[in-house]
């Protein structure tokens, strides 16, 4: 885009200080991609009313009509303000032509659906199959709260999963099962998540029925994950709308049939904003002289904990830096660990324990003085406080131990 604008245009006018705002409408073509729909609309300043101008806007409409929306609001680093319900902000040097461009941001990943039949005919695929896409998705209608529980713009992550019409209800009790199971592996209190099934009343329109998965926050249960059986309300939608074949042809029932969508969909920040208030924990700890403090740590499940290992020389010596040292090297490079490891050698070993608890660090390493005697360090296991100690040539495989709880 930037390299299209005629640079004589740009040199005589200048547009830095024309604000802007988009409401923008996403067009779903007949070739399933979305698409960028630019209007011309009236405007005060001379030059945006000029026959000159409008003429170039429509030759660039013409070669960019079908620019992906968001990799133009990505180049441009366009945001949206999330108090207003429309984008306003200073348009770039080189934006100017699309300063007058209407679309709406999506709510959704629905792109699953309407990329139905390229999959379908590209990779000859039978039902049941799916299409999964994460991505950002926006609500102006949203009223935030709860920090990131309740935004207007979120990342979800969609399952668009295609079946036989008489086989959905089987279907959509089985996402409902594999998605309850999925959060739970990720280490969340089972006591603190429910499946809640939509009475008639709450179903949305093209719905036959939807349950959500809920988690116990602080302020009551909150929905993380949706399953929704959506019929063929899609599909027949944009069919009709397209003018375009949607079915798929069931050989074994030799007919035409058109699928019914199982969609399970969960909320990429209410899940992670579930594992931290699940893994939050506050607890007393008796010190090495008998005081009581407060102790924070996130009790992470190690799968996804970002910083797997942090290695702790007891002290700068010189001796010990090089042991602790060696220790990460080999850790790093024997590609055996997948996360973070982290060396950290300042401050007492306390608050150096106390920090890689509160961010939800597995296990320490920890290299002292007889270390130097017999080769062996000591293994901290965060939740616990137990210590082990370890020999350095059967480190590895001691960790991978622990870290596969």
């Amino acid at each position: 885009v930037e390299n299209s604008i005629q640079k004589p245009l740009l040199d005589v006018y200048d547009f830095r200080n024309v604000s802007f705002k988009i409401v923008s409408n996403i067009i779903y073509g007949r070739d399933n991609n979305s698409m960028l729909k630019i209007f011309i609309n009236n405007a005060n300043d001379n030059l945006l009313q000029s026959q000159f101008y409008r003429e170039y806007i429509q030759d660039l409409h013409k070669s960019y009509k079908t620019a992906p929306l968001c990799s133009l609001l990505h180049y441009a680093n366009i945001h949206k303000n999330a108090s207003l319900d429309v984008i306003d902000d200073q348009i770039p040097h080189w934006f100017a032509p699309f300063i007058f461009m209407n679309s709406f941001l999506i709510p959704n990943m629905l792109c699953c659906i309407l990329n139905f039949d390229n999959v379908l005919k590209s990779s000859r695929k039978k039902i049941p199959f799916g299409i999964a896409q994460a991505g950002k998705a926006f609500r102006n209608e949203i009223t935030t709260r709860n920090f990131i529980f309740r935004t207007r713009e979120f990342e979800i992550m969609e399952l668009e999963y295609f079946v036989n019409p008489s086989d959905a209800e089987e279907w959509f009790n089985y996402w409902n099962t594999e998605s309850l199971k999925w959060i739970q592996s990720l280490g969340i209190d089972e006591s603190n998540l429910r499946i809640r099934q939509h009475q008639d009343s709450e179903l949305a329109h093209y719905s036959k029925a939807t349950s959500d998965i809920e988690y116990k926050f602080p302020w009551g249960w909150g929905e993380v994950a949706g399953i929704a059986n959506r019929t063929d309300y899609d599909l027949k939608s944009h069919s009709a709308a397209t003018n375009s074949n949607l079915s798929y042809f069931n050989e074994s029932e030799k007919t035409h049939i058109t699928p019914y969508v199982i969609e399970p969909t969960f909320g990429l920040d209410r899940i992670i904003f579930m594992l931290l208030v699940d893994a939050y924990t506050s607890e007393e700890v008796s010190t090495s002289t008998n005081k009581i403090e407060q102790r924070v740590l996130l009790k992470l499940n190690p799968i996804i904990t970002p910083i797997k290992i942090a290695i702790l020389p007891l002290s700068r010596k010189e001796s010990l830096i090089e042991i602790a040292q060696g220790i990460y090297n080999d850790l790093v490079s024997s590609n055996t660990i997948v996360g973070r490891i982290e060396y950290d050698d300042t401050q007492s070993i306390g608050k150096r324990y106390r920090r890689q608890d509160e961010i939800g660090t597995p296990l320490c390493i920890t290299i002292d003085f007889q270390s130097l005697e017999d080769q062996t360090v000591t293994i901290r296991t965060r939740d616990s406080m137990d210590q082990i100690r370890s020999p350095i040539n059967s480190l590895v495989t001691n960790i991978q131990e622990k870290l596969t709880i």
